[in-house]
């Protein structure tokens, strides 16, 4: 991929690898699936704290998870791809989308990403799978399945390592 950049994206991936630092270009998987999981908890939060249903012990719904802003790298480049779980279940709405989004487009997260623009434009379709749109603690009927179709997107982007003021002085 670096070798089919053009125009300042060339420019920028040149400089910094001239200057030894880490460049990488890869795919950047968006956020849909881990907002929808994210509104699921909130929702299902609200619910037992304000809703008929009593409130658990653990903590009142909040969870250890370190929150913030993650970025989600695509290991390899990906043509679109056309998924569902095993046996024809896809991913349940409700349930952590991380295990079954990595295993039909393997990623990485970065917990600290600095960008320095927003990507508002070439954003295309990396995975179609389907989304179970009834709970997890709701039991299915094996005739009757609610399911809508999910979209994931990704976008190529630049990432550059820069090593801490102490680590350049050396």
């Amino acid at each position: 991929m670096p070798f089919s950049l053009r125009g300042i994206d060339a420019i920028i991936f040149s400089v910094f690898r001239a200057l030894n630092l880490k460049v990488l270009v890869a795919p950047v998987l968006g956020d849909e699936a881990w907002d929808e999981w994210e509104q699921a908890r909130e929702e299902k939060w609200m619910q037992n704290i304000y809703g008929d249903s009593p409130m658990s012990e653990e903590g009142g719904g909040e969870d250890n998870e370190e929150s913030g802003d993650k970025t989600r790298v695509g290991k390899s480049w990906h043509k679109m791809r056309m998924v569902s779980g095993e046996g024809g279940v896809g991913l349940r709405v409700g349930e952590d989308p991380t295990p079954f989004i990595n295993y039909h487009y393997p990623l990485h997260i970065l917990p600290s990403v600095t960008w320095l623009n927003e990507s508002t434009e070439n954003w295309e379709i990396a995975m179609v799978n389907l989304k179970h749109t009834s709970s997890p603690s709701e039991p299915e009927p094996e005739t009757e399945t609610e399911a809508e179709i999910m979209w994931q997107y990704s976008h190529a982007a630049i990432f550059i390592q820069i090593p801490a003021a102490e680590e350049r002085k050396k």
